[in-house]
């Protein structure tokens, strides 16, 4: 523990190792959990990651506290490597909540959103929500994935999911002044393309609507144009 506390995971390990084969040893486990926990709360990235990488298999073959197999894999999961905090994750009994939250983030970052849903699927709470969302906008489904942000009172995340659904009725609700003109000038020219061409006056009517939203919309474009580059272009 002494090695563990001051940085030294190497001789720590090989320490635990040569305690693994003590008969004399009973508190193993114990000294195996306090040394990960030092190691996940003190240690630098890179002496934190080695450790992990060399010590993963000897760690799967103890009955590991749970809380301390979540702490481990968290912080390597934030670290970005996905398989081995599933690794470190897994133990001989089924997943608790917490453990699902930590599963459903690396489903995130392995590129499997669609697995999301299933393994959150009992799960509540604010973080389940926003996994979820995140979940929803890598599927494309903006529509949900704003429903959900909305629930947890994400109003920024909300609106991006809301734009990227082309929601412009949402939008004028919960938009800026430049992103509510902008809204209301589509909404107006998809009335334009979907009017009877037989309801004249109607048409006259919008037409009108829309040509005095133009120059709005023209300031709107060019407001909006520095925040989302790549969503908006003004027509031909």
């Amino acid at each position: 523990m002494i090695y563990a506390q001051s940085g030294n995971l190497d001789v720590a390990l090989s320490n635990l190792r040569e305690a693994n084969t003590n008969a004399y040893i009973n508190e193993k486990v114990q000294l195996w959990a306090e040394v990960l926990t030092a190691a996940t709360n003190s240690a630098s990235d890179e002496a934190f990651l080695k450790f992990i990488f060399a010590a993963h298999k000897d760690v799967s073959k103890l009955d590991i506290p749970r809380a301390t197999r979540q702490a481990v894999a968290k912080r390597v999961l934030d670290l970005g490597f996905s398989k081995r905090a599933m690794d470190i994750l897994n133990a001989p009994m089924p997943p608790s909540d917490t453990d699902r939250l930590i599963m459903a983030r690396a489903a995130l970052l392995d590129g499997r959103a669609d697995e999301v849903e299933s393994l959150l699927e009992k799960v509540s709470g604010d973080e389940a929500v926003n996994l979820r969302a995140q979940a929803f906008e890598n599927l494309g489904s903006y529509d949900k994935a704003a429903a959900a942000y909305a629930e947890i009172s994400d109003y920024d995340s909300q609106k991006s999911a809301v734009w990227q659904a082309g929601d412009w009725q949402s939008l004028q609700q919960i938009g800026t002044e430049p992103e509510k003109s902008l809204a209301r000038s589509m909404v107006l020219d998809s009335q334009i393309v979907d009017a009877d061409p037989a309801m004249s006056e109607q048409v006259l009517t919008v037409d009108a609507s829309l040509i005095e939203e133009s120059g709005n919309f023209r300031q709107s474009i060019e407001t909006l144009i520095k925040d989302y580059p790549a969503s908006l272009s003004v027509g031909d």
